[in-house]
Order: structure tokens, then sequence, then C-alpha cells
């Protein structure tokens, strides 16, 4: 059990953190942290005042051993809480490649405003500012017709495990398809896959990070191979055939680009 100053207080907490107390009102200094209604902390506290100072934990925390956590505990500051950035960090970066699931935004001025969820392994970090995904087919083609009007897009990350966070990628992307001469050597960086449709490079002009505080824990059980094995199933010539008739065109009839240029 650790024991906390007096100054400490339990109610002026945010962000997040890794470690656990308690939201017991019981809790005091004196008695430690008991452990009932874990809730997670950062390694500041907000102040009476409205400022932020380092926490006591960083001072008082050593070698102790809190609710079967590993001593000493080696605690650093968080960069979660409603912060921007200019290029990915090594930390978003570690962070976005241990996510199985992202979700992509986009729209034009007068479309509707599309939001697809990813999954599978289908992202790549290029550098701190490029990333690529390679979008599958599937029965709807939103984000190619959007960015063929408008460029802007949205990528973002949630945290269903371990700590809160939530993290968007803004920028502008483009749509590649395999008859451009960008193609091969960006496909390489991905598994083969059936039903391959396009790659969507994307070069990122702001990070940010919020709590993710809201997002409720799911345990991840695995891929769902459907996709994969339909697009299997249709063949290379079926997919094609499929892309023309159903990717042509948006929801709100807009062309997508998917037929390649006539020869």
């Amino acid at each position: 059990m650790v024991a906390l100053p007096a100054d400490f207080d339990f109610f002026d907490l945010f962000d997040i953190g890794g470690l656990y107390v308690s939201d017991n009102p019981t809790a005091t200094p004196e008695r430690g942290l008991p452990q009932h209604h874990p809730v997670p902390i950062n390694y500041y506290l907000k102040s009476a005042h409205n400022f932020y100072y380092p926490s006591p934990l960083e001072k008082h925390i050593h070698s102790s051993k809190v609710y079967g956590l590993p001593s000493p505990l080696k605690l650093k500051r968080s960069d979660n809480m409603g912060k921007k950035f200019q290029q990915m960090t090594a930390s978003h970066q570690s962070f976005i490649k241990q996510q199985k699931l992202f979700f992509a935004a986009t729209a034009t001025a007068d479309s509707r405003i599309n939001l697809s969820p990813k999954g599978i392994d289908t992202l790549r970090i290029i550098n701190e500012n490029r990333v690529l995904w390679l979008n599958l087919t599937g029965s709807a083609n939103e984000t190619a017709a959007h960015l063929l009007e408008d460029e802007r897009m949205t990528l973002m990350f949630c945290s269903f495990e371990g700590s809160p966070l939530i993290l968007r990628l803004y920028g502008q992307a483009k749509t590649i398809h395999p008859w451009e001469a960008e193609w091969e050597p960006l496909v390489s960086q991905f598994p083969p896959l059936p039903g391959t449709r396009q790659i969507i490079d994307m070069q990122v002009d702001l990070v940010h990070s919020s709590c993710g505080m809201g997002v409720p824990f799911f345990d991840y059980a695995g891929e769902r191979d459907q996709l994969l094995n339909w697009a299997e199933k249709k063949g290379e010539q079926g997919i094609l055939d499929y892309q023309l008739e159903k990717n042509s065109l948006s929801l709100d009839n807009k062309p997508t680009g998917i037929a390649p240029p006539s020869k």
C-alpha cells in the first residue's frame, strides 16, 4: 500500500497513465489506497488554482508494489490529453501499429460524410507525416469518390484495451490504382490480399490526441475471413467486373475513378 502526501486530491485527477487508484471517498492519505472502483490517473494533478504540477506519485512511488504492479514503477508523463502535433511521434507510431481497427472519414462540399472502419493488415506508416492504407474491394467506394473532389481525410485510432487514447491523423490524401506507375513500389509494402482495389496515400499535417476515457473495453478475438474468402472465390476477373458494376459511383452518384483509362 502506498501512502500519499496530505495535498493529494483524489477528485481532481485527469488524463491517463496506466496506474490505477480508487475513487472511493473514504480513501485518505493516512489509509492509503483501498482497492475499490479503479479509475485511471495521469502523472499530473490538477490543483485548485487550475494550474498543473508533477504528481506526488512521481516522488513517493519508487520500489513499492501497488496492487500487484511490478516494482519499481517507472512513471512517464502522458501527452494524450488534447495535444496537437505536426507529425507522428515514435509513441504515436507504436500505438497505431498495435491497433487492429481504424476509421477513415472523407466528404466533399455537397456529399454525405463517409466514415469507414478498416481492419486486416492494411495500414503502413511510411514516415512521420505519411501513411498508406490498402483499400480492399467492398460494396461501396466512397473514399475514392470524395478524394477526387476534396483531398481532406481523417484517420482515427482508438485504444480498446489498456490505457485509453484516441489518436486522429488529419491531412490530404490521393487514390492510387493498379494501373498507375506508383502502384508497384507501394503495394509491395503489403501482403498479397485478394480483392485489393486501391492504395490511399495520405500526407499528415496534424496529429491530435485525446483522452479516450469514454471508449469501452473490447477484447480482440481475431480477423473475420469472409471478405477475403469472397474475393478469392470471385477471382481476379470477377472482382474487376464487380468493381465496374458496384464501385463506379458513390452514394451521391459521384464518379470514383475505378475504371482504368481507355487505351
